[in-house]
């Protein structure tokens, strides 16, 4: 609420700066390269740039999946591929997959190599795959 003059009227206040976004209203990478998709709780970070467009909503698509833990030792370990689907058909939109991969996904180019992460509640929970 914009304070009173001295006759009760609201004085005029400069609008607040924009937060700076690229061309799509995102933010850019951190200096990690990570983007934050959903609140810090879905990131990507892409190792190949892809060429083609972004899938739609109900159109296939196939890529290579590993699921790992993130190294919570702060050593920088390489986690260990828990499941690997080579050759993954996968239905944008049918929330066949986790939301993580879900929306990944769906931000992805074709031809991209990327590495999605998800906190517990976007992947598969605190008690992970059993």
């Amino acid at each position: 609420m914009a304070p009173l003059d001295d006759e009760g009227d609201a004085e005029p206040q400069e609008p607040a700066a924009p937060e700076q976004e690229d061309d799509e209203g995102d933010r850019g990478p951190d200096a990690d390269g990570w983007l934050d998709l959903m609140d810090g709780k879905i990131r990507k970070r892409i190792l190949k740039e892809g060429t083609g467009a972004q899938p739609d909503v109900k159109q296939d698509v196939r890529c290579t999946v590993e699921v790992r833990l993130a190294d919570s030792s702060g050593k920088g370990a390489e986690p260990k591929v828990l499941q690997r689907y080579p050759n993954w058909r996968y239905r944008i939109g049918d929330s066949e997959a986790v939301p993580a991969l879900e929306l990944g996904l769906r931000q992805m180019r074709e031809g991209e190599e990327a590495e999605i992460f998800g906190a517990a509640n976007m992947a598969w929970g605190p008690r992970g795959l059993r």
